[in-house]
């Protein structure tokens, strides 16, 4: 399942140099990751961080919603559907630790950049999650739809895989959870909130957290320009402008518990309720 997932991803990424960026150098087709093993491509291409996908049946639907190329007919479908990863607009990582338990919400918005505008498509949403991760929930607002997941409490193995379907979403692997949103328009923005628990690892002594939350390239750089008949959420590709991730970090370690921070990946905001070194 993993590979075919993988695949459908290296397969959207070659389809999404239909999409017409403009005429501006800087502006480049996704870059696919150089040939490797099989293995090692199946890993590049699974998220490794929250994702958001057109799920693409279609590959005649694949375009600027708007700038337009007028590209030849497309013959033929995607089967399984190729998924080329949305345009991530902004995110935000909050995380509240308390003792050997961190609780995870990120907030963010996507785009659907590479489908006309006269077009609907199914987005996927990727939730990877760290060390004995819990999907707690995830919410998505549309233009005039909301969505949002339930916690179903099954008996057993056979009822909870009568409530999953494949086409809806499930556990790609133990720690990557996916959810499809129906029918979105082209040129769409999504706004997509995701919370699950996790567990912090301890080694030597020392708590460590480790959060999936690497963006590839071609998802966190924005295309922008002013476009004279075009409302305040359109945004034309021709100039990149590099995203900006925010990330919020409370520890709570117990009553009387000094608490060192020694090092992280990312700049941090870090709250600690206790005494601090």
């Amino acid at each position: 399942m993993a590979e075919d997932f993988a695949r459908a991803v290296e397969d959207g990424l070659k389809l999404a140099k239909r999409i017409y960026l403009g005429n501006d150098r800087a502006v480049a087709a996704p870059r696919l990751a150089p040939p490797m093993e099989r293995t090692s491509t199946v890993h590049a291409y699974l998220p490794s961080s929250p994702m958001v996908y057109a799920v693409i049946p279609d590959p005649g639907i694949v375009d600027n919603p708007d700038l337009p190329s007028y590209q030849p007919h497309v013959h033929g479908r995607c089967y399984p559907p190729a998924l080329i990863p949305l345009q991530m607009n902004a995110i935000e990582l909050n995380v509240d630790c308390y003792l050997d338990t961190a609780l995870v919400t990120v907030t963010g918005t996507w785009r659907v950049h590479c489908v006309m505008g006269s077009k609907r498509c199914d987005c996927r949403i990727a939730v990877p999650m760290g060390e004995h991760g819990s999907i707690l929930g995830v919410e998505v607002e549309i233009t005039r739809k909301s969505y949002a997941t339930q916690l179903i409490a099954a008996q057993d193995g056979n009822e909870l895989e009568k409530t999953t379907q494949p086409q809806s979403g499930g556990f790609l692997k133990p720690n990557i959870f996916t959810l499809t949103v129906p029918q979105v328009d082209g040129g769409t923005n999504l706004a997509i909130k995701m919370s699950w628990s996790q567990k912090l690892t301890y080694k030597e002594g020392e708590f460590f957290l480790d959060i999936p939350f690497n963006f590839p390239e071609y998802v966190t750089q924005a295309r922008l320009k002013g476009c004279a008949n075009a409302g305040p959420d359109v945004t034309p590709a021709v100039k990149k402008i590099s995203k900006r991730e925010k990330i919020y970090l409370s520890v709570d370690a117990g009553t009387g518990t000094e608490v060192i921070s020694k090092g992280c990946s990312h700049q941090l905001k870090v709250w600690f309720h206790n005494t601090v070194t």
